[in-house]
């Protein structure tokens, strides 16, 4: 009978959960472990150009499919993942880090390796990681298949980001245990859960329900149409734009404390509750934190407690949520909505020069329904919250972590899940100079995501909100159009949209033609934003006590 070693133990839970993919770049210490990887043909492995690349490839794969997977080496690898890492901490994407260490001995006696300070201490990183991940796993000579197994079951179960430190020379042992797959943990909701929903339905039987981005990671997307059946007015957090159909007639619009419309704002904060489903509340899904929630008519629905008025229960956030749904009473009456479905079908002169407001209205028109879509932090991001998408449409974005250029590499990592949504990516110019070396993903191994490229010189997010004719804010001009085949991607179709009309039917080539890549360049001017930029920098300006935009850009 064929002896397995322990990453090949790995790499077959791994592929049990329904992840067939591993992210990464090769090191020294992960050598051995790679090679393993590619006799054995259980997973695919994907060589991206970065660490960082890799992980946002490993985020947007996860959110596509559920669970990703990213592999490093130790130190240096690692620490190149990491901001991407605690982006997908922060966010609740469920991507699992393996860090390829050295040998036992080096880690026992702190040899002074390459990859470290050289002062003994290698276990400094795994320091860091216990601070960016939410739970770590050290893999030791003392029964090693027990820790992957915890490891794989944490990751599988909790669907959050998860650390395997795996020392090279125990990788590559053969172990005499046969593989045995590890069983999926079916979660209920206990009795306690269920009267303390049933009790706040009964008090509060009006409230509001607010979903927010943890909900869209949970599963809980595909239970919202209950929602519309019993007519339960329905707002979401920016974050979870796209949860619920917004063309539904109980979907109010998106909460946003005091940069939501009044009357949204009124209902969503008003004596008759509501449900916070999946939220976080943080600064950019609140407007600054200016949301007014009273703990005595606000039940929260959160990934594995339900809790009312300082009471707390254990319960996973599908079955809360499925119980405070079949508890509910069906509402009767009309919602008054609080976004603008007509701009969706308005009507763009073709010859007109772009804006960030004609670009996204074009957009919306012309993306089909079944589609994934990135918004890279800033512009895109504010541009989203503006649109009407079309129905069964997946919005993705990172606006807790707010790290930029995490849409480009995430939309690739998505585009090569097996999910049959077609991917789009929006990222502003600035932002894609982080992350453009991942083009090379598109040849190598067939993404095929249709990605748009503001081209607005610079970063306009902070033009809106402070420095508008700062340098800072500037940054060097590339030419967009050579960039992708010079970076490996060849063979995607690259436009540059000089007007309205050439936009759509660049949009129409690229939804039409599946089998490539699309990168479709938009030059908009540097200090051109959408109303929910405008609003938002207005807000943030006044705070600091700074002169208008439009005063300052006045003043010459």
């Amino acid at each position: 009978m064929k002896k397995f070693t322990i990453v090949e133990h790995l790499y077959k839970h791994i592929r049990e959960v329904g992840v067939k993919t591993i992210f990464g770049v090769p090191g020294d210490f992960s050598l051995a472990m790679l090679d393993i990887l590619e006799s054995s043909n259980a997973l695919r492995w994907i060589g991206c150009a970065t660490e960082l690349g890799a992980a946002y490839c490993a985020d947007g794969y996860a959110r596509a499919n559920g669970l990703g997977v990213v592999l490093t080496t130790f130190g240096v690898g690692e620490l190149s993942a990491a901001t991407a890492i605690a982006g997908s901490t922060a966010e609740d994407v469920g991507v699992l880090h393996i860090v390829a260490t050295p040998p036992t001995n080096a880690l026992n006696v702190g040899s002074p390796l390459h990859h470290s300070f050289a002062d003994g201490d290698l276990q400094r990183f795994q320091r860091v990681a216990q601070e960016i991940h939410n739970k770590t796993f050290t893999v030791t000579e003392n029964n090693p298949l027990k820790t992957i197994k915890e490891a794989i079951h944490y990751w599988r179960t909790k669907a959050s980001t998860t650390y395997i430190m795996l020392p090279q020379d125990i990788a590559v042992k053969e172990s005499d245990n046969d593989f045995l797959p590890t069983p999926p943990l079916y979660e209920h909701i206990s009795p306690n859960a269920s009267k303390l929903i049933s009790e706040f339905i009964n008090k509060y039987p009006n409230a509001i329900a607010i979903l927010g981005n943890v909900a869209q990671r949970r599963g809980v997307r595909e239970l919202t149409p209950g929602l519309a059946e019993k007519n339960i007015p329905v707002a979401v957090l920016p974050n979870a734009k796209g949860i619920v159909n917004e063309t539904d007639s109980n979907y109010i619009g998106i909460y946003n404390g005091k940069l939501s419309s009044p009357s949204l704002k009124n209902r969503a904060e008003g004596p008759s509750g509501r449900v916070l489903i999946g939220c976080t509340l943080a600064d950019t899904t609140t407007g600054g934190l200016s949301h007014i929630f009273s703990s005595k008519n606000t039940l929260i629905i959160d990934a594995h407690t339900v809790s009312w008025n300082s009471r707390f229960e254990n319960a996973p956030i599908k079955q809360a949520f499925i119980h405070w749904l079949s508890c509910s009473t069906p509402f009767a009456e009309e919602h008054a909505t609080h976004h603008k479905e007509s701009e969706r079908f308005s009507k763009i002169d073709p010859q007109a020069a772009l804006t960030q407001k004609s670009m996204w209205t074009i957009l919306t028109q012309k993306m089909p329904e079944h589609v994934r879509i990135f918004a890279e932090t800033g512009s895109p991001h504010y541009g989203a919250l503006d649109s009407i998408f079309a129905n069964d449409t997946v919005f993705e974005c990172a606006s807790i972590w707010s790290a930029i250029g995490y849409a480009l590499p995430a939309s690739l990592g998505a585009s090569l899940s097996e999910s049959t949504r077609r991917v789009v990516s929006v990222i502003g110019d600035g932002a894609a100079q982080m992350t453009a070396n991942e083009f090379g993903l598109v040849d190598r191994y067939g993404a095929n995501p249709v990605i748009l490229i503001l081209d607005n010189d610079g970063y306009t997010v902070e033009r809106i909100i402070r420095g508008e004719k700062a340098a800072y804010n500037d940054v060097a001009q590339w030419q967009w159009r050579q960039l992708p085949a010079t970076l490996g991607a060849k063979s995607a179709r690259t436009t540059v949209c000089i007007n309205s009309a050439s936009f759509a039917e660049s949009l129409s080539e690229a939804f039409k033609d599946e089998s490539r890549a699309h990168v479709i360049i938009v030059p908009l001017d540097k200090y051109d934003a959408t109303p929910s930029l405008l609003t938002m920098g207005k807000f943030l300006r006044a705070k600091a006590k700074l002169p208008s935009l439009e005063q300052s850009l006045s003043e010459g």
